[in-house]
């Protein structure tokens, strides 16, 4: 058995945060017992795109992540994501430093890359979050049992929903997770890709959807939020989720 030796990272100078390595195969139980990670009483899990948002997109979603992440620091909700500083997640992390912070677990695999350069994903991590869970990996997607065994595990005998904001075939994997899980989802439609896919089924526009889409779509489990609303709306529709 891994042992688990939790030390401590600074991801840009003045900002600490406690992480750990470890394999594919380590339970959740232990990667939050490493972490020292309390039993929060509400858990979002984020499942965001890394970019491929349009410019319009992000200006709604910046105003929609600050007042969000107010939201979330105020009730002491913790946050799951993948991590990294980009897109939704780099949203995410600065919104909740902004507020104030409350716990952000970045879960992602290490040693995936990034570009033809040898930059791998730790070492795009957003500086914002509180802990990460670094996994000996090398593919975009492996993380995606871990981030949702967290959450799960994290939120036994609490709350817990999925945020989909954006998103691609990782995302894809994380909400069909989530689902299987028994996690609701709240689909951002106006955000891109697979989120505004899975509205437009929910919504039973006619469009051509992929089978696996067009299943999550279907399940009765998926809640659509347009981005062009107002930001309150979202965090209400959110907190009535994780009750």
């Amino acid at each position: 058995m891994q042992k688990l030796v939790p030390f401590e990272i600074e991801p840009l100078p003045g900002r600490r945060a406690m992480a750990v390595r470890v394999a594919a195969d380590v339970s959740p139980a232990d990667v939050a017992s490493a972490l020292a990670l309390p039993r929060p009483n509400r858990v979002l899990m984020l499942s965001a795109g890394a970019g491929l948002m349009s410019g319009e997109a992000v200006i709604r979603l910046k105003r929609l992540f600050l007042a969000l992440g107010q939201a979330l620091t105020q009730e002491g909700v913790c946050v799951i994501d993948g991590g990294t500083a980009s897109g939704g997640m780099a949203l995410m992390g600065e919104s909740l430093a902004a507020a104030g912070n409350t716990p952000n677990i970045g879960v992602l695999p290490a040693l995936a890359p990034v570009d033809d350069h040898g930059t791998r994903a730790e070492d795009i991590l957003e500086p914002n979050h509180s802990h990460f869970v670094l996994l000996q990996k090398d593919e975009w997607g492996s993380e995606i049992p871990m981030m949702s065994g967290l959450t799960s595990h994290l939120s036994s005998g609490a709350a817990a929903v999925t945020l989909l904001v954006n998103g691609g075939q990782i995302a894809l994997h994380d909400v069909e997770e989530s689902l299987r899980a028994g996690r609701k989802v709240i689909a951002v439609a106006g955000s891109g890709r697979l989120a505004d896919d899975i509205a437009c089924t929910v919504r039973g526009e006619t469009r051509r959807i992929d089978e696996r889409v067009s299943k999550i779509g279907l399940s009765g489990q998926v809640t659509v939020f347009d981005l062009s609303r107002p930001p309150e709306d979202l965090i209400t529709l959110l907190f009535k989720r994780l009750t």
